[in-house]
C-alpha cells in the first residue's frame, strides 16, 4: 500500500491510454475518445510529453490518432503544464497544481474554455484514497470551479486521471469537465481505473 507523503506518482508518460467519452454539442451524441502518450520533444528547451487523440466513434472506427496536445510534469513541484496543439496554441498553460491545500484558490487556465472565469478553482476535501482495480491505493486531489461549483469539479487520481477529462479536450462553449467522463484506464496492459 502507498504511504502518503513519501511518493508521487506523476501521470504515465508511456504505454498509457485513457477512454473519454465527450459530448459533441454540434451532433448531441457522445464521442468516445481514446488519448495515449507516445514520445517526447523539446519545446524552448523544455521536455515534453506528446499527447495523441482517437476517434473512436461507434460508429466511426478511426485508426488514425492525431496529436492533440504537449505535457510537461514537475513532479518535485506537482504541477503539469498543457500546450493545447489541438487549439493551435504554442504557449503552455497550467491544467494542475497538486501542491495546492485545501482551501487554496487557483488558476488552471488550459481548462479555460473562456466560460466566464471557470478556470478559477478551490481545493477542497474529498475522499483522500482511491483503490484501484488491482488494489493498490492512491492519493486523490478534488478542485470545485469558483464559477460553477456543481457542475465543474475535478477528480483527480494521482497518476492515474482526472475522473472526468485528464487532458485539455474540447473546443466548445461549454465547461470541458460536465461534458466529458473517463471509464477506464490502461496503462502497461493493466485495467487500473474502471467505472464499470
Amino acid at each position: 500500500k502507498l504511504v502518503f507523503g513519501q511518493t508521487y506518482h506523476p501521470l504515465p508518460t508511456q504505454n498509457a491510454y485513457w477512454s473519454v467519452y465527450e459530448f459533441d454539442e454540434l451532433q448531441n451524441v457522445y464521442d468516445d475518445k481514446v488519448y495515449s502518450v507516445e514520445g517526447d520533444t523539446l519545446i524552448n528547451g523544455l521536455e515534453y510529453t506528446k499527447v495523441f487523440q482517437l476517434n473512436d466513434h461507434p460508429t466511426i472506427y478511426d485508426t488514425v490518432k492525431i496529436l492533440h496536445c504537449f505535457m510537461r510534469q514537475d513532479i518535485e513541484a506537482k504541477k503539469i503544464w498543457f500546450i493545447r496543439h489541438y487549439l493551435g496554441e504554442d504557449n503552455e498553460k497550467l491544467g494542475y497544481d497538486l501542491s495546492a491545500a485545501v482551501g487554496d484558490t487557483v488558476s488552471l487556465p488550459a481548462f479555460d474554455y473562456g466560460n466566464i472565469g471557470d478556470s478559477i478553482y478551490v481545493r477542497f476535501n474529498c475522499d483522500e484514497t482511491v483503490t484501484l482495480n488491482n488494489g493498490e491505493n492512491r492519493k486523490q486531489y478534488c478542485f470545485a470551479s469558483t464559477y460553477s461549483v456543481a457542475n465543474n469539479v475535478q477528480q483527480f487520481i494521482e497518476g492515474i486521471c482526472n475522473v472526468m477529462s485528464t487532458f485539455p479536450n474540447k473546443y466548445s462553449p461549454f465547461d470541458p469537465f460536465h461534458q466529458s467522463s473517463t471509464p477506464c484506464v490502461e496503462i502497461y496492459n493493466e485495467y487500473l481505473w474502471s467505472l464499470g
